[in-house]
C-alpha cells in the first residue's frame, strides 16, 4: 500500500514570488475567506500559511486519493459521472504503457496522436494528457492504482464497527458551511463530509490511524477547530466525529467532547486575532511578515530577533 502524508506534507509547497504577492494583495483587499486548515497552517507560521494557500490550488496524489475516497464512500452513485479510470498496468514511462494511454484517450476523448518510427504513439506528458482528456470529457482522470487504494480504504472504513455506526447516521454529504459564517469578522469556508441529525462526521486519510497516532494527528492538525466551526455554523449541540483511515487498513472513529469544542472556540478566536494583526502588519510595516517562521511567535520587544532561548 502507498503511504500518504499529513495535510501539511500534502500541500505545503514553497510559493514563488508572484503567487505570494497575489495572495498578499487579496489579504490587503479583504476579499478572501479562510478555511480552518489554512488557519491551522497560520498557527504553524505565516510562511506555512502562504505555502498552504498556494499549495491548496495544486492537486497532489494525496489530495486526489482523498477526493476519490470521499466520493466512493459518501457519494458512490456519483463516482461514474466524475471519474474516468485509466488503463490497467500501463506505466507512462514505457512504450506499451503510452500506447495503452493513447488508445484510452482516443476512445474516451476522440484524441489523435502521431506514431514514431517504431509504430508507438507519441503522447503528451502525463499532466497535459490528463488535461486533454478532462477537457474533452468533463471528467477527472485517475490512475487505477489510486482507485484501488481508495476502494481498499473505503472497505476498511465500512468494516470498522465504530465508523459504520457513525456512517449509518449520515443523511447528507458534502454540506457547505453557511455563506455568512464568520469568526470575529473573518469569513470562513468549509464543507462537511457527512451530516445527520445532531451528527457531523469528517473523513480523514492519515499516515497512521491506530488509536494513539490518530489522536495525536487530530490534535496536531487541530481538527477540533474544524469540528467546532462545523458544529457552531449549524446551531451547536452536534456530536462531531473524525473517521480516520490509513494505508494499511487501520481505522478509528474519534468523537470530540464538548470541552474540546469550547477549547477550540477560544483557540480559533485567539489565532484569528493574530492573523488579523499579521495582515495589518504586512499592510502598514512590511509584507515580509509572510516570510517569517517560528521567529514570528517568539519575537518581543526584549527579543526582536525571535530567538528561542532554552
Amino acid at each position: 500500500m502507498n503511504e500518504f502524508a499529513s495535510i501539511y506534507d500534502e500541500v505545503y509547497q514553497p510559493a514563488n514570488e508572484a503567487e505570494k504577492l497575489e495572495l498578499i494583495d487579496k489579504l490587503h483587499s479583504g476579499d478572501y475567506k479562510l478555511s480552518f486548515s489554512s488557519l491551522s497552517a497560520f498557527a504553524v507560521s505565516p510562511m506555512a500559511f502562504v505555502n498552504y494557500k498556494v499549495g491548496e490550488r495544486k492537486e497532489t496524489p494525496a489530495m486526489l486519493l482523498g477526493n476519490v475516497l470521499h466520493c466512493l464512500l459518501l457519494e458512490e452513485e456519483a463516482f461514474k459521472d466524475r471519474y474516468l479510470i485509466g488503463p490497467e498496468n500501463a506505466p507512462l514511462n514505457t512504450a506499451a504503457g503510452k500506447n495503452e494511454w493513447a488508445a484510452f484517450a482516443m476512445d474516451v476523448a476522440g484524441a489523435s496522436f502521431e506514431t514514431n518510427k517504431q509504430g508507438n504513439y507519441n503522447i503528451p506528458a502525463k499532466g497535459e494528457l490528463f488535461k486533454l482528456i478532462e477537457g474533452a470529457t468533463g471528467m477527472k482522470v485517475v490512475d487505477r492504482s489510486t482507485v484501488d487504494e481508495a476502494r481498499f480504504r473505503a472497505r476498511s472504513v465500512v468494516s470498522n464497527r465504530a465508523c459504520r455506526y457513525v456512517l449509518n447516521k449520515i443523511e447528507q454529504t458534502e454540506v457547505a458551511l453557511p455563506d455568512d459564517f464568520e469568526v470575529d469578522g473573518i469569513r470562513f469556508t468549509g464543507r462537511i463530509d457527512g451530516k445527520g441529525s445532531r451528527v457531523i462526521a469528517d473523513l480523514k486519510n492519515m499516515p497512521d490511524a491506530t488509536m494513539a497516532k490518530a489522536v495525536s494527528t487530530v490534535w496536531s492538525r487541530r481538527l477540533h477547530w474544524q469540528a467546532w466551526a462545523y458544529d457552531e455554523s449549524f446551531g451547536g449541540g452536534n456530536k462531531c466525529y473524525v473517521l480516520a483511515v490509513d494505508g494499511s487498513g487501520e481505522t478509528s472513529a474519534i468523537c470530540f467532547h464538548e470541552n474540546n469544542l469550547s477549547s477550540a472556540k477560544r483557540q480559533v478566536r485567539q489565532y484569528v486575532q493574530k492573523f488579523k494583526a499579521a495582515v495589518l502588519e504586512s499592510m502598514l510595516i512590511s509584507p515580509t511578515v509572510w516570510d517569517r517562521s517560528q521567529d514570528f511567535w517568539c519575537a518581543t520587544d526584549m527579543n526582536p530577533e525571535g530567538i528561542i532561548y532554552l
